[in-house]
Parts: C-alpha cells; structure tokens; sequence
C-alpha cells in the first residue's frame, strides 16, 4: 500500500462517485483539506483504492472516508496508519454502513452509540 496526496484528480473524482454513501462530502470538499487528506494505492499496480480525510466535527477529530469495494484489508492498513499520526488525539468515525462498522472495530475503534465510533488517544 502507498498512501500519498492525490495522484490524478479524475481517477478520485471517478472512485468517489462510485461510493454510495450519502454521507461523504463533494470530491472538491475533500481535496480542499490538503494535508488532511491521504489517498491510498495498490503498491503492485499504483491504483487508487481509496482515501480517508480527517475534518474537525464541533472540536473533535473525525475520520471518514471511502474505497473501492471489497478491498477491507488494504482499508484496515490505512486507517491504522492514518490513526498514528494523529495517536495524541481521540479520533471519531461515524458510519451506519456495517462494512464500515466491521472495519472500525478491526482498527480499534470502540462503537459508542448507534453510529459514532471511537479510538481514544494514546
């Protein structure tokens, strides 16, 4: 896995419409977070399989993002990694997607309500 800046808007912009998630801002939207947004690739053939962006919800620290389908463990890997560098924070995730769910718990996220996920600062 690579994670790196965005490689090729249109392949971004191309993943994300393929996402069904309501929930997820507009492409730009997260472009726009610069340094808060990490795309990652397949290290074999350099395709972007997803990306996760961190936003500031009411003062919290919120992970969100989005991927090709059926890629969980390149997902788990990214989260994991994107999760250390902001290890001094308590980071929030909220989903109602239960794939979504299941990759949270794998990544030592704690449910704490119906749809809020929380992995506390260490």
């Amino acid at each position: 896995m690579i994670i790196d800046r965005c490689r090729d808007i249109e392949e971004f912009k191309r993943v994300h419409a393929e996402c069904e998630n309501d929930r997820i801002p507009s492409a730009e939207s997260i472009l726009a977070l610069g340094n808060y947004c990490f795309c990652f690739y397949k290290k074999e053939t350099g395709k972007l399989v997803g990306c996760i962006y961190l936003e500031d919800d009411d003062g919290r620290v919120c992970l969100s993002g989005f991927s090709v389908r059926k890629n969980y463990d390149i997902v788990i890997k990214a989260i994991k990694f994107i999760s250390e560098l902001v290890r001094e924070d308590d980071l929030y995730s909220m989903s109602d997607k239960p794939s979504a769910k299941l990759v949270l718990r794998r990544c030592g996220f704690k449910q704490i309500d119906d749809e809020t996920f929380l992995r506390k600062a260490y």
